[in-house]
This record gives C-alpha cells, sequence and structure tokens, in this order.
C-alpha cells in the first residue's frame, strides 16, 4: 500500500504549478482512496459549503479514510466572495469539523495573507503550500529530473536549449507584468516524448530536439538573432533554414529580425535605464527588454544602424521583386553573421 503523502488533514495548495498540484493531488488518491468509492471533489466548492461540510464530517465507508478535494473553496472563480450572514458566520467554519480519518484537501488560484490567516484560524491540523512553476536554473534541473523518470538522460545544456525554444523570454524569470510561466505540462509532454525517441537510458539530444519538438525552432524566435549575434555564421545559416523548413514565411521571418534589431537599438540607446521606465515610453514588454540585452550588448550604434540598413535594403527589394526572398534572406543573415574583421 502506498505510504499517505499528506502530513496534514487539512492541505491547501495554490499557485501556478499546475502540473506539480495535480501530481500532489493525484498522489494522495492513489493512497487515501485508489478506487475512489470514498472520493468527493467539489468544483466552485464556494457555493457548495453545506455538502461539503457534509463529506467531510463523515467517515468513509467501511472504516475506510475519506478524501474531499475542494477547488475555489476561499476564493469563488467568479471573483466575489460568499457573502457570511449572521445566522450561518464564516462558512469556512466547515474545516473545524473535519471528522477522524477525512483528509481535505484545498486548491486555490492564489492566495491573501488574510485568507490564509482566516483559513489558519478554523483548522488546527493543516499545512499550506505555495506551489509555483520553477524558473531559471530550477526549471532546467527540473527538466533533466523529469527526463530520469522517463529513463533518459538530459544534460543541463540541451534542456536550456530545449526551455529557451518552448519558452523564450520568459523561463529564466518572471516579467513584473503581463507574466506567463511556462507550461510545465506542455514542456513534461515534449520530454515525455524525446525520451521515447531516445530509448531506455539513452541522452536527449540537441538534434532529437531540433528534429521532434513541432516547431521547436520556429518558437525560438530569438534563435536566428542569437545565433547572428555570436557572430556565429553557421549556425544562423542552420537556424533561418530550420525556420524555413517549419513552414516560417521568409517575410515572417524577416518581419521578427526588424522587430528584433529595433528592439536591441531600443536597449543600446537606453544606456542600462530601468526595464520598466523602457517599457513605459516605448510600449515594449519588459521580458522582451531583458530577452533582447542578451544579444544587444554585443553591437555597437554602428553595427546596429549596418544591421537595420541591410535588413529594410533587403526588405525593399523583396517587396519591389528584385530579389527571390529565400536567396535574399540567407544573404542577409550570412552577412549579419559575418565575424567582424580583427
Amino acid at each position: 500500500m502506498t505510504a499517505n503523502p499528506l502530513s496534514s488533514s487539512i492541505t491547501l495548495l495554490y499557485g501556478d504549478n499546475h502540473l506539480q498540484i495535480k501530481e500532489r493531488v493525484q498522489a494522495a488518491s492513489n493512497a487515501i482512496d485508489p478506487t475512489g468509492l470514498s472520493t468527493s471533489v467539489f468544483e466552485q466548492a464556494s457555493s457548495v459549503t453545506d455538502e461539503i461540510a457534509a463529506a467531510a464530517g463523515s467517515p468513509g465507508f467501511f472504516g475506510a479514510d475519506r478524501l474531499v478535494i475542494c477547488y475555489d473553496l476561499i476564493t469563488p472563480t467568479s471573483g466575489r466572495r460568499r457573502k457570511a450572514s449572521a445566522d450561518d458566520g464564516d462558512p469556512l467554519r466547515l474545516l473545524g469539523s473535519v471528522a477522524p480519518g477525512v483528509w481535505v484537501i484545498i486548491i486555490e488560484k492564489s492566495l491573501k495573507a488574510a485568507d490564509e490567516k482566516r483559513v489558519r484560524s478554523f483548522a488546527a491540523d493543516i499545512t499550506v503550500d505555495e506551489v509555483t512553476v520553477p524558473r531559471g536554473r530550477k526549471l532546467i534541473d527540473w527538466a533533466t529530473e523529469r527526463a530520469r523518470r522517463y529513463e533518459a538522460v538530459l544534460d543541463g545544456a540541451t534542456a536550456t536549449r530545449l526551455v529557451e525554444a518552448l519558452f523564450p523570454g520568459t523561463w529564466r524569470q518572471a516579467a513584473r507584468r503581463d507574466d506567463v510561466p511556462p507550461d510545465l505540462q506542455r514542456l513534461d509532454s515534449e520530454i515525455a516524448k524525446l525520451a521515447t525517441a531516445a530509448g531506455p537510458n539513452a541522452e536527449i539530444t540537441s538534434d532529437m530536439i531540433a528534429e521532434l519538438v513541432a516547431n521547436a525552432d520556429a518558437l525560438d524566435i530569438w534563435g536566428l538573432s542569437n545565433a547572428i549575434a555570436d557572430r556565429d555564421q553557421s549556425r544562423a545559416i542552420k537556424q533561418l533554414e530550420l525556420a524555413l523548413d517549419s513552414g516560417q514565411a521568409p517575410e515572417q521571418i524577416l518581419g521578427q529580425l526588424v522587430g528584433q534589431f529595433e528592439t536591441f537599438a531600443v536597449v543600446n540607446a537606453a544606456k542600462g535605464r530601468p526595464n520598466d521606465m523602457v517599457a513605459n515610453r516605448t510600449g515594449l514588454s519588459e521580458g522582451r527588454l531583458r530577452q533582447a540585452s542578451r544579444s544587444a550588448r554585443n553591437y555597437s550604434r554602428a553595427d546596429l544602424t549596418r544591421a537595420l540598413i541591410e535588413i529594410r535594403d533587403t526588405d525593399f527589394g523583396i517587396k519591389q521583386g528584385l530579389h527571390e526572398p529565400q536567396d535574399a534572406l540567407t544573404a542577409l543573415v550570412a552577412g549579419l553573421a559575418r565575424r567582424k574583421p580583427r
């Protein structure tokens, strides 16, 4: 029998790491009530507190433990709280009447300090855990560990290549505004697919990512400009070929280069000013500015001026029918990525 992973009769989980929350709930279900006969699940739980109180106050069938799972008990999905009347008091008082052998899991999207204090005032035995999506080095470690679950080997550099392709600009750290955390369910699915392709205890490689992750190079809109910034001509041409092979139109790639090099110019002109200030003045997101700063430092103002002129000339030539789009784009990328003379 699997050991119960819950340390308290009431467990409150909140945060943006939906995959880990889902897996923790599943692990508890497998350990406490694998048949599901003694499990009650309440969606929009704030609207059915009487039913939850009845379930939490009743032992499981035939003396078995009972599991009660509540979604949005504290903060309704509508954003409006249920008003407590003088007759019924606070609806969360039900947490003080959990029967022996009953385990309650509460899942919330977020939790205010005042709400946590309110919950704790009713529940004597409770664990409160914030479960957030890892970023930066922690996300790389998560990916490598996940690969081990699927009996595959994924080193840190290759894991970085994968998350950079899937979540450019968001995987390193949270943005101050309009943050979109990496989708761990998507990352997990891609790792599982790559592990299957690699075979038992085999290594997942960068070439496998380029071949098997759908549109990975197309999704990595910074891959081409980063290769150009590194003056790595062969990698830049390969990035371009992969983007074209994945179905990206030359005009779309050219538009991305225009936008990215214009962003480099903004970062260069900002001269270290705070990203939030630059974002307010330019309309660019802070995440985009942070991502661009990694490559922008490799360019002088003169470099950026030349690059933008070359991009604009190529754009004009394609629109006027003077050049074949793919040939012109290849020549442009080769020129932009050419190493500076010593």
